[in-house]
């Protein structure tokens, strides 16, 4: 799937929930500039990038952080579950994490294969 097809980058959202569960939520980053042939969003500031890579039995969490994370999935695919409901992220799929107050999200690999991700430790939201 291509998420950034017309005039924004779509991605999906784990937010708390009233009931202090975590719920996705499809959201959009609109472009903001031009670069030549490329289309560009305005610099948010991380804190922190890292790349994993995690093994195709993998069922845990991913590490989280107080100011939130983007994740950028670069190879395979992994399934995150949270309040009753569950995705599955391939390559090229992004997640932005806010700060999680609730029950952290659970994280396996989809289909028990191996998958990287870069994760981006966020310095503000992204909005």
């Amino acid at each position: 799937m291509d998420n950034t097809i017309g005039d924004h980058v779509a991605l999906t959202r784990l937010v708390d929930a009233p009931d202090g569960q975590s719920r996705f939520e499809a959201a959009t980053l609109a472009y903001d500039g031009v670069l030549g042939p490329l289309r560009q969003r305005a610099v948010f500031e991380t804190s922190a990038i890292w790349f994993g890579s995690w093994p195709g039995g993998y069922a845990g969490a991913l590490p989280t952080s107080k100011q939130g994370q983007v994740v950028l999935v670069l190879e395979g695919a992994v399934r995150i579950e949270s309040g009753g409901d569950s995705r599955t992220f391939r390559s090229g799929d992004v997640l932005e994490m806010g700060q999680q107050s609730g029950q952290a999200a659970k994280v396996s690999a989809a289909d028990g294969k191996p998958f990287r991700a870069a994760i981006l430790d966020l310095g503000e939201a992204m909005g």
